[in-house]
């Protein structure tokens, strides 16, 4: 490996890129931390968005590198877009008056697959990978030629290369113009085949390490939050914690540009949006049909799998669209999509869709994160339906309190609405009556008829009866072995309140 390669901590922007590899750490370090306060939160965003932000300051570095062991006058790197397309991501060189060439110049450029000198190194000539394309003027209609021989003084010779990922190419690194050690355009010198190919190599490899480790901090950011919001404080965080994860989901490093979040209703099997997350250009009445198709998937759902469409316009999926369906793909510019289910203890609770903007091939590593993905949300929509319970829950138990503290009869004081209310509710307010039990040992005595009506159970030996304290003392030994408490915090299962 050349020198200068093995050696970034001699460069500004290598450190810069070397905090992709801390910011792992700064999640890790909330592994084991209760969110109690919204600073707490902004911290985890902030680990989140310092990994994100640092992509770009490591593209320029390997383009900076790649420049200096090619002895090119320019290189730019390509990535394939959300509607497959190549989109320059960040070019590193010098113009034909030794100024360096900024991001912002022809921030246009984009190429189709095959399309002109770029584009045909993204272009797949044998199954998912690119080849490379030396030939620069073979091309009759270079596409940009003008713009570049203007900004570069002239095209003498170029190289495009594929980077390739585990399953397929997605994205074209791409350089210009040999110089000599004088920064002077050599009009005889070639590139070195060998010495391109070593960087293409490592360039597929740091970008392709990127999009892994955007995954992996995804789902840390995922962990962290189910295992550290306690449901009492879920409202608090809700808002930002789905705008954090579904501006990942359709984000840059995604090729998702919708997606749909499903909750399967309490009372019915019907499903209901929590969240529609888009790119852009997707009209009111798209996203209607949008949310439809993806409901009619998701609720045929009926084990933990998926249920996924490569390509809508393929004709063994002509029975599933009418044309008119799929005037609303076309204007949406969707091709594909899938439907990844929700499911939390065995019971299925919801499901996402995900619209891709191409005919998408779902491979094992694809498949792999999306479940691990979704098996996260799961907990994450079912604190959010807890928690909706239990401010049910609160609702009620004020309401009935405020009616009943003067009744000196117990009987009359549970025969109360909104105390069967709370009977109704069933399983999910054992924790919240435990942790009423333990709080206001005033209204003990009454909170226990709800607690043996509900479980079918009653814990309290037959010497304890009457004494408030130690029958206070056996329900919540109870809520210990059923799972409903560990420690000092109350649970449901395994989700803490």
């Amino acid at each position: 490996m050349p020198e200068s390669l093995q050696d970034e901590k001699c460069d500004d922007t290598a450190t810069k890129a070397n905090q992709l590899l801390n910011t792992r750490n700064d999640l890790i370090s909330y592994q084991t931390k209760r969110l109690d306060n919204l600073s707490d939160f902004e911290q985890l965003e902030q680990a989140l968005m310092n990994f994100t932000s640092n992509k770009k300051d490591t593209v320029k570095y390997i383009l900076k590198k790649v420049c200096e062991e090619a002895k090119c006058q320019v290189a730019a790197i390509f990535l394939i877009s959300k509607d497959d397309v190549l989109e320059r991501f960040a070019i590193q060189g010098k113009d034909v008056n030794g100024e360096p060439i900024d991001d912002t110049w022809l921030q246009e450029e984009r190429y189709a697959k095959g399309e002109s000198f770029t584009g045909s190194a993204a272009n797949p000539s044998d199954g998912s990978y690119g080849k490379v394309t030396r030939e620069l003027f073979q091309y009759e209609n270079l596409k940009y030629r003008q713009e570049y021989s203007d900004k570069l003084g002239k095209l003498i010779s170029a190289i495009a290369l594929p980077l390739n990922g585990r399953n397929k190419t997605y994205g074209v690194l791409r350089i210009i113009n040999k110089v000599d050690d004088q920064g002077n355009i050599d009009d005889l010198a070639s590139f070195d085949p060998c010495t391109v190919a070593f960087l293409a190599g490592v360039a597929s490899a740091k970008l392709s390490n990127i999009h892994r480790d955007s995954e992996i901090n995804i789902l840390n950011y995922l962990t962290y939050l189910a295992d550290i919001i306690p449901v009492d404080s879920f409202d608090k965080y809700q808002e930002r914690m789905y705008d954090e994860i579904f501006k990942y989901l359709v984000g840059n490093e995604t090729p998702y540009k919708v997606a749909i979040l499903y909750r399967k209703k309490l009372s019915s099997e019907v499903m209901e949006v929590l969240r529609f997350s888009e790119v852009s250009g997707v009209s009111n009445s798209c996203r209607v049909y949008l949310e439809e198709v993806g409901k009619e998937f998701a609720e045929k759902i009926s084990s933990n799998t998926c249920q996924f469409i490569e390509g809508v316009h393929e004709e063994k999926n002509n029975n599933r669209f009418i044309q008119t369906d799929l005037k609303y793909f076309e204007d949406s510019k969707l091709e594909a999509f899938g439907v990844f289910s929700l499911f939390f203890e065995g019971k299925f609770i919801g499901a996402i869709a995900l619209f891709f903007g191409y005919k998408f091939k779902l491979f094992d590593n694809n498949l792999s994160f999306l479940q691990s993905f979704s098996s996260l949300l799961a907990i994450l929509v079912n604190k959010q339906t807890r928690a909706e319970r239990l401010r049910e829950f609160e609702s009620l138990a004020e309401h009935w309190i405020n009616e009943t503290s003067h009744l000196s009869s117990t009987h009359e004081a549970i025969i109360h609405p909104d105390y069967q209310r709370i009977i109704g509710m069933g399983q999910d307010v054992i924790p919240f009556l435990l942790k009423n039990l333990k709080e206001t040992k005033s209204l003990s005595g009454r909170w226990f008829w709800a607690l043996k009506a509900i479980s079918g159970e009653d814990p309290v030996p037959e010497d304890s009866r009457g004494k408030s304290q130690e029958m206070i003392d056996a329900w919540l030994h109870w809520g210990i072995q059923k799972g409903y408490i560990k420690g000092d915090i109350l649970m449901n299962t395994k989700s803490s309140i």
